[in-house]
Formats: structure tokens, C-alpha cells, sequence
């Protein structure tokens, strides 16, 4: 059997343009990385592959906002004690998103694996959508220059680069625990 990231290259070679952007609204990181390796073998136009991408990304990140504004809290009321998440932990997360530093949290998820979380959790809180959006296309902006970058300079390395981004994610979330637990306690303090 084909190794999925196989399958999504020939997915890419075989209908460019016209499965860029829906892939994108789903999975945008790896999918960036691929249109990258294209680029450098001159396979795709980067300034277009570079625009689908963007437009994917903003849909999809919309989406997981839509999803925590008009379900989240239903959602957490129902199945919140499952995961141990209780009202005042809902007014935290409202109080953090209104108040605090929402523009690192918004940039710190576009570099997780688990970004779609906090996506959710911004919705949920019912951040303002213009702020939410901005915040998010700004750093959207940023990474998938920076990503597809890193398949056209590592083109012929992108099996290898998806195992070694999956650690890299797993490394950068084992540091971000234990500082986001720090700054929530020690406001929580405070």
C-alpha cells in the first residue's frame, strides 16, 4: 500500500489547482509542503498553489471557529465533565481570549499539531470574529510561505520531512505544556 503522503502527491499531480484548495481546508501543513516540492520541480505555479492554499486555510480555520461559537458550549455543558471542564474553566478560557493575549495564542496554534483546538476554543469563547479572522490570516500569512519553502528546498526528502515534523510537533507541544501551565497558574494566582 501507497504511504498516504504518496497517495496525496499523486492526488496533486493528477488534479492540481482543483484539489488544492478543498485539501487545504482539511489538511493545510502537509499539503503545503507537498505544493512545495511541485513548485521546485516546476510543477505547479507557487503564486497560485501559494493563493489556494491561503484561501483553504482561512475556510478551514473558520470553520473550527464556527464549530466553538455556535456548538461549543452546548457541546462542553453535555460532555465537558467527561474531560473535566467545568464553568469556571469556561470563564477562564472567555476571560483569556477577551483580555489577555490572544494574538500569541492564535500564531502558537498555527505552528501545532493540535491548532484546531484552539481554533475551536477561540470560537467558543466567542471572540470577536473580525479580530479572530485577522489574527488568523496574519499568521496564516507567515507559515505557508515558511512551509512551502521547506518541500521546495526539501523536495526529494518529503517522506523523511513528514516524520520529522510530526516530532517536531511532538517536542514543541512536551515544551508548550509545561509554560501555558505555568502562565495559567500563575495568573490564576495572581
Amino acid at each position: 500500500m501507497d504511504h498516504p503522503l504518496d497517495q496525496l502527491l499523486n492526488l496533486l499531480l493528477t488534479y492540481k489547482y482543483l484539489i488544492i484548495f478543498p485539501i487545504s481546508i482539511i489538511e493545510g501543513p502537509m499539503l503545503t509542503i507537498l505544493c512545495g516540492v511541485l513548485i521546485a520541480r516546476n510543477l505547479l505555479d507557487p503564486y497560485l498553489a501559494y493563493l489556494l492554499i491561503l484561501l483553504g486555510d482561512i475556510v478551514g480555520d473558520t470553520a473550527y471557529y464556527c464549530l466553538g461559537r455556535f456548538g461549543g458550549r452546548p457541546f462542553i455543558k453535555r460532555w465537558g465533565y467527561l474531560v473535566k471542564i467545568k464553568e469556571e474553566k469556561m470563564a477562564a478560557l472567555d476571560h483569556h481570549f477577551h483580555n489577555h493575549a490572544p494574538k500569541r495564542t492564535l500564531f502558537l496554534g498555527k505552528t501545532q499539531p493540535w491548532g484546531s483546538v484552539i481554533l475551536f476554543a477561540a470560537g467558543t469563547a466567542k471572540m470577536n470574529f473580525l479580530k479572530f479572522i485577522t489574527i488568523n490570516t496574519a499568521a496564516s500569512i507567515v507559515k505557508i510561505p515558511i512551509m512551502l519553502l521547506l518541500g521546495y528546498y526539501f523536495n526529494e526528502a518529503y517522506v523523511a520531512l513528514d516524520s520529522y515534523i510530526q516530532y517536531a510537533g511532538i517536542i514543541l507541544t512536551i515544551i508548550a505544556i509545561p509554560i501555558v501551565a505555568y502562565f495559567f497558574y500563575s495568573r490564576r494566582a495572581k
